[in-house]
């Protein structure tokens, strides 16, 4: 199960996570084809609350995130599968940029059960 992460700007200083703009939808795939049984957890923590979309993608078995963050700064998503087991390369970092007022840090978190079967 790996995350594909849309990121637009191909910046030469990409770290995996990618970046972002105030008030632009960011989005973000998980392949589940190659899981088995589990509950998938998905959470974006950040100087914002961002209200966190899913959209399941049956045929591929894939998942279809999809966020928008209103204040800049540094976002963290985390994807977990089966329990607390964070997938190879979470949690990603997402460095939001734009001009927005401070808030604290909140979280936003979205968990599905999915049981994927071998094709």
């Amino acid at each position: 199960m790996t995350p594909v992460a849309d990121d637009d700007d191909d910046d030469d200083d990409d770290d995996g996570g990618g970046d972002g703009d105030v008030g632009e939808e960011s989005e973000f795939v998980v392949d589940t084809s190659m899981a088995g049984a589990g509950a998938l957890a998905v959470s974006v923590d950040g100087p914002s609350k961002v209200h966190l979309e899913c959209d399941e993608i049956k045929s591929v078995n894939q998942y279809q995130f999809t966020y928008r963050p209103s204040a800049a700064g540094l976002y963290t998503v985390s994807v977990k599968f089966a329990g607390d087991t964070h997938i190879p390369g979470s949690p990603f970092l997402v460095n939001v940029k734009g001009t927005v007022a401070y808030s604290p840090l909140v979280s936003q978190s979205l968990c599905r059960n999915t049981r994927c079967e071998s094709v």
